[in-house]
């Protein structure tokens, strides 16, 4: 992908204080099956690179993910902000563990802000 080759061009430029990945679109654009996730190591490689040169510039990283327990994963992993994608029938959040984190509601969607 253009973006993962000129990571440091890109998160360098001053005024950029975050950013954000979406899967679907980022496997597509690799040429690989869109999904919410995957375990293709070229996936995974330009995740950890992302996430490296954000940290190396200050730049904080955001994913969106499919559900809870993907958005516990990747903050385990160390991105910053994470929206998760809820249906009508998705769990609340709070009966899964995460009453404390600020939820902001748009369109049916949540988004997760994580703060260090």
């Amino acid at each position: 992908s253009v973006a993962i080759e000129n990571a440091e061009e890109i998160l360098s430029v001053p005024g950029v204080d975050a950013f954000f990945i979406g899967p679907n679109d980022l496997l597509k654009s690799m040429g690989k099956k869109p999904g919410w996730d995957s375990d293709d190591p070229v996936f995974v490689d330009a995740l950890k690179h992302l996430q490296e040169v954000g940290k190396k510039y200050g730049v904080a990283s955001g994913i969106h993910v499919a559900n809870v327990a993907s958005a516990i994963h990747r903050r385990e992993e160390g991105f910053q902000f994470i929206a998760v994608a809820l249906g009508s029938r998705a769990t609340p959040l709070p009966s899964v563990g995460l009453p404390r984190w600020p939820l902001a509601r748009w369109q049916g969607r949540f988004q997760i802000s994580f703060s260090s």
